[in-house]
């Protein structure tokens, strides 16, 4: 007599496959993602963590220059001739990079969450890197061009430091959790891993 019954029954988890598909790429092997981060994985998530917060910063200026909203064009019109909209191509630009990032932070503490492991697709690298190059030369730009903005950011900073502060330590005190629990199964699973040999 023949046995019908299935030998293995696979869960589907499509939000597992979905975050895992979103960053990493791996859209059908989330199941073998549960391996340690490799030293690689690591410094790409300490890289996200760096060029959120320089973006994070970026946005901040850019947020606090609309009261130079006037100056700002009107310099482009001086330089270019006609009338450019430079502030709100700043921004506009300066937001979708911060929504970007943002996300990819999201899916990678909805990896560290869900014990993941924590791979960033090649194409995120990329724009990584890009995103930290071009708002790098829009710095220096900006310091070469219109210096009287970081005036007004030491100012703005001076009101709203004790704020940004307090909203920082929250904002840490909450990722501490998830990044610290998911170290310490690493090096539990690297020494149980070393146990066994």
């Amino acid at each position: 007599m023949v046995d019908h019954s299935r030998l293995q029954n696979y869960e589907k988890k499509y939000a597992l496959g979905c975050v895992t598909g979103c960053l990493g790429c791996r859209w059908h092997r989330f199941q073998k993602s549960t391996e340690p981060a490799t030293l690689c994985d690591l410094f790409w998530f300490w890289f996200l963590v760096v060029v959120t917060g320089f973006i994070l910063f970026w946005f901040y200026y850019w947020i606090l220059s609309s009261n130079s909203l006037a100056d700002l064009n009107w310099y482009a019109y001086k330089q270019l001739g006609h009338p450019l909209a430079l502030y709100t191509i700043m921004l506009s630009l300066t937001c979708v990079a911060v929504a970007y990032i943002i996300l990819l932070d999201v899916l990678a503490l909805c990896h560290i969450a869900v014990g993941q492991q924590l791979y960033i697709h090649w194409l995120h690298r990329i724009v990584l890197v890009i995103v930290l190059v071009l708002c790098t030369a829009s710095v220096i730009l900006v310091d070469f061009v219109w210096k009287e903005g970081w005036q007004l950011q030491r100012i703005s900073l001076m009101i709203t430091a004790p704020f940004l502060h307090v909203s920082a330590v929250v904002v840490m005190t909450f990722l501490t959790w998830f990044i610290a629990g998911w170290v310490l199964d690493r090096n539990f699973a690297k020494c149980h891993s070393h146990g066994k040999g």
